[in-house]
């Protein structure tokens, strides 16, 4: 009877030594923060976004901009304030006294990032280094009491 319930404890300790930190890595796994990239592209005068469109849940996602052209660009939202109060751990960006919120130049490999912690739509410019508005992007973040509207599709059309 003794080596049976021996034998029971050493196979359910065994099995919970091997499981336990499986599951825990994929609970970890799933709730971590991911990344998304938008590479900045220029040739011949031509601007190029790659990923200009991005849809991600609030609390989940880090959007990273990174320059692989060879001319200096800016990323300009023109809402803000609105953006600092729904974003975290911003790299590279301030909020101008125009209300702005904007990015320093980033030169080739250069980069900026915003952590989106609340939802709604925001759009973006990459300005060169003119200060000419270049290309439009957009990042769509659904939350909780986001409202979605009847097509998934109006979220990325420009007005």
């Amino acid at each position: 009877m003794y080596k049976k319930l021996f034998w029971l404890v050493i196979i359910v300790f065994i099995i919970y030594e091997t499981l336990v930190p499986y599951f825990v890595s994929i609970y970890n796994y799933k709730n971590q923060s991911k990344q998304k990239l938008v590479k900045i592209l220029n040739k011949d005068n031509e601007f190029i976004l790659e990923n200009d469109r991005i849809k991600i849940w609030e609390n989940t996602t880090t959007i990273i901009w990174i320059n692989w052209g060879k001319f200096p660009v800016r990323i300009k939202f023109n809402n803000g304030q609105k953006l600092q109060d729904c974003t975290n751990v911003p790299q590279g960006f301030i909020l101008n006294e125009k209300g702005e919120y904007i990015s320093s130049y980033l030169r080739y490999g250069g980069t900026a990032s915003l952590f989106f912690s609340e939802h709604g739509i925001f759009d973006y410019m990459i300005i060169d280094s003119t200060g000419k508005e270049r290309k439009k992007g957009r990042v769509v973040v659904e939350g909780r009491s986001f409202e979605k509207k009847a097509s998934e599709n109006h979220y990325f059309k420009f007005e």
